[in-house]
């Protein structure tokens, strides 16, 4: 999964971690930098998503294995001012609940990823969390994330739980988001509580 900004590619590379690619000559596409998250256990770096007019960009690690087992949930912040020198600002904090005792898979997976129509904001992080839904994390402070919003859909029909997997935010304020087995598409939209 690579994303391409100012002719650098971030790609999440699996069970290598983060590597930032030069692809302004297609032919002669070279390494920028290589940031291994660890192998204590098998990695699954998903996404690397340098944020809209920021020198930050969002990781996540998909579980891979239902529950709570393998990767760790991890949703971080990297520092990109200098490609060749990765740097991990923060970890998002992880949604408290139940999850891993639902079954199903648990943990960061796609996050909403900037383009032409859709929500262009450097500051919020939209991401899907399997069994935990849709989470909404304020990351204008990247040294302390904080999680701002979710939605946990009822389970489909003939479906134990949700998996939400895919997902599009818009300028106005919908959010659309699959569910990988039987859950079709929900459209939500993002409304601001009022303090109490």
């Amino acid at each position: 999964h690579a994303i391409v900004r100012d002719g650098l590619a971030y790609c999440g590379w699996w069970d290598e971690g983060l590597v930032v690619l030069d692809v302004r000559d297609p032919a002669a596409i070279s390494l920028v930098s290589h940031l291994n998250l660890g192998h204590d256990v098998q990695r699954a770096t998903h996404t690397f998503l340098p944020l809209p007019g920021r020198d930050v960009a969002v990781t996540t690690e998909e579980r891979i294995v239902a529950g709570c087992g393998g990767v760790a949930p991890n949703a971080r912040l990297i520092d990109i001012s200098d490609p060749a020198n990765l740097r991990i600002l923060s970890t998002l904090p992880v949604p408290e609940g139940d999850f891993c005792a639902r079954g199903g898979r648990f943990g960061p997976h796609n996050v909403h990823e900037p383009k032409p129509g859709g929500l262009i904001d450097g500051n919020t992080v939209y991401m899907t969390y399997f069994s935990g839904g849709l989470r909404i994390f304020d990351v204008s402070d990247a040294s302390a994330p904080r999680e701002v919003g979710f939605y946990v859909p009822d389970a489909p029909p003939n479906q134990e739980l949700t998996q939400l997997n895919d997902l599009l935010a818009t300028p106005d304020g919908l959010i659309y988001v699959t569910d990988r087995f039987n859950g079709g598409l929900l459209i939500l939209e993002r409304t601001q509580r009022s303090a109490a």
